[in-house]
């Protein structure tokens, strides 16, 4: 119901299972990981806490939403938690129901005169809300009717079958006041349908470290998080954006010594087969004509920027990495 962007629930939902299981231990199964993932993002495909989908009833234009959301929602209305399903969906695509405005699209002079000197803000404010809509098998016998006609015609609300009706058949005039009860009774309604996943997942606390690449420090298992390269931080979230954030560095300090390796006849070992003048599998962009063989282990990348270090001439200790411990 939020205007909340959906671009972004492809990759969303295709790492979703492994962002659960990463988390999930003896302590947390995968419906309470899952929860929690779900509604803790903070880019575009974060989850709308209760007050935000609430909101969005006061100003969102229900009727002309897509076609299937609509039959989606007024669906999940009328059935809510029964067993005794009405097959809403397959009705409104075949034309059967339909969606009917209580307060009409067009005003009569009757309606006018019913919702008082301020009709035309009420109406413009409240004619496609979902307060105002509801479902109907004859659409037609209703038109622009006054509420009360509405009402008490041959199959009009008061004899109507759809539990969405149940309010509008109590009410004797069709008014901004019934509006906002109606509204505020659907808000309660939806949470129940929709509530806000709860979770007692509690995100285990990080605990970082930092070494120097000469301290003989085992970086296998650990996430890197950032470098200090001669004194100034770089933040990183993988040890490949590291690796090549380092060649990248050396690089701008002097080309030539990189372009020497490039240039080496693919005979060489060592260094020499991990770089090349052209793009290829696993070898990612580092300058122009120079590319990065990326395709290794953590211990082979960090091997690799020793020993390139060691050909500019800059100590090891002038590389600090800040990582953290991979939890599940």
């Amino acid at each position: 119901m939020t205007e909340a962007p959906t671009n972004s629930l492809n990759k969303f939902f295709a790492t979703l299972h492994n962002d659960v299981l990463r988390r999930v231990n003896d302590q947390y199964g995968y419906l309470t990981v899952l929860n929690y993932v779900i509604t803790h993002r903070n880019d575009s495909s974060y989850f709308p806490h209760d007050q935000e989908f609430k909101d969005s009833l006061d100003t969102r234009n229900v009727y002309h939403m897509n076609s299937k959301n609509k039959e989606y929602l007024f669906d999940s209305l009328e059935n809510q938690h029964s067993e005794e399903h009405v097959n809403v969906v397959e009705n409104m695509k075949n034309k059967t129901y339909s969606i009917e405005h209580i307060m009409p699209q067009t005003l009569s002079d009757d309606w006018k005169k019913d919702l008082g000197p301020d009709y035309q803000n009420i109406h413009e404010y409240w004619v496609h809300k979902i307060a105002n809509l509801t479902l109907t098998a004859y659409n037609s016998k209703y038109s622009n009717r006054t509420f009360i006609n509405k009402k008490t015609i041959e199959n009009g609300f008061n004899n109507s079958g759809f539990r969405m009706n149940d309010f509008v058949r109590q009410c004797e005039q069709w008014t901004e006041t019934e509006l906002k009860e109606r509204n505020e009774l659907l808000k309660q309604e939806f949470l129940r349908l929709w509530p806000f996943p709860q979770s007692d997942y509690q995100l285990q606390s990080v605990t970082t470290t930092q070494h120097t690449l000469d301290d003989g420090f085992d970086f296998t298992g650990y996430k890197a998080l950032s470098f200090t390269f001669q004194g100034t931080n770089y933040k990183v979230k993988t040890w490949k954006s590291l690796f090549l954030e380092v060649v990248r560095l050396c690089y701008e300090i002097n080309p030539s010594i990189i372009y020497d390796l490039v240039n080496a006849t693919k005979t060489n070992k060592g260094l020499y087969s991990n770089f090349s003048d052209h793009q290829g599998l696993y070898f990612d962009h580092v300058a122009d004509g120079v590319y990065l063989l990326t395709n290794n282990n953590t211990w082979n990348k960090l091997n690799i920027i020793k020993k390139l270090l060691t050909l500019y001439d800059i100590d090891s200790s002038e590389l600090t990495i800040e990582c953290s411990k991979n939890t599940k």
